[in-house]
């Protein structure tokens, strides 16, 4: 994927490349590689180092923010999943034991009831990981 800016493009170019493939240790992720170019003007004589420099940095932050977002809501979307899954779980131990009363799917009902605290305490860590009461 490949952007450049359209505004203040007379003071300053920005291109940037986006590539995603897969990774070449685990074909189960995805390697993303952020490439920026900036250019300013140079109308701006000896600034305009300093503010490629400036407009870099500024990027590079706003960058590392991005990164941030994007792996909280990876783990906002694998936790919801899971927790969709053992509601799916428990579903079926609740109409196995109305089925038939079972020491065993009783027991199964119990564990479900244990995973599924943990998951809604996990998610809430994951959706609120600032929360100190968490």
């Amino acid at each position: 994927m490949r952007g450049r800016n359209y505004t203040f493009r007379n003071l300053i170019e920005i291109e940037e490349t986006c590539t995603y493939r897969e990774h070449p240790v685990n074909p189960e992720w995805t390697e993303f590689v952020h490439r920026a170019e900036f250019r300013v003007g140079r109308k701006f004589g000896l600034l305009s180092g300093r503010l490629e420099e400036s407009a870099r940095d500024s990027a590079f932050g706003k960058s590392n923010i991005g990164v941030d977002v994007m792996e909280k809501l990876i783990a906002k979307l694998h936790v919801s999943d899971w927790k969709e899954r053992a509601d799916q779980w428990k579903k079926s131990l609740e109409e196995m034991k109305a089925k038939e009363v079972d020491p065993v799917v009783e027991k199964g009902i119990q564990m479900m009831k244990k995973v599924e605290l943990e998951a809604v305490n996990l998610y809430e860590k994951v959706v609120h990981p600032n929360d100190k009461k968490k």
